[in-house]
């Protein structure tokens, strides 16, 4: 009987420990939503929230006055995508952390511990 107590105190330690990790995934996840990324390109200023809500877009004078549509357009794009390819990049590698850490609760709870 006791043997099993252990499992199923065990068990319940595991899924505490297992949502303590999912709130904080979670709360990364807001976090980076609301983090503010910023970028300057050929005079193109951008600044971006994680959740790719544009906050603010600044072109240069002597761009605005010089530069084609066309340079425009394309600085415009090219920073916008350097940004969200930031944000995904980041965002992924957090997703790539909690991932690690459940295959390893997982292979931690599976293990035998010995009181068999």
């Amino acid at each position: 009987m006791d043997d099993e107590n252990m499992k199923n105190a065990k068990r319940a330690a595991d899924m505490v420990m297992l949502q303590n990790k999912a709130r904080d995934f979670q709360d990364k996840m807001t976090a980076l939503s609301n983090k503010e990324y910023q970028g300057r390109y050929q005079g193109i200023e951008i600044k971006m929230k994680g959740d790719f809500t544009l906050i603010n877009v600044h072109i240069d004078q002597s761009l605005y006055e010089t530069g084609g549509k066309g340079q425009i357009e394309k600085a415009f794009f090219t920073l916008t995508n350097n940004l969200v390819n930031a944000i995904k990049q980041e965002s992924e590698m957090m997703q790539k952390e909690f991932q690690e850490e459940l295959m390893r609760m997982r292979k931690d709870s599976e293990e035998p511990d010995g009181s068999n």
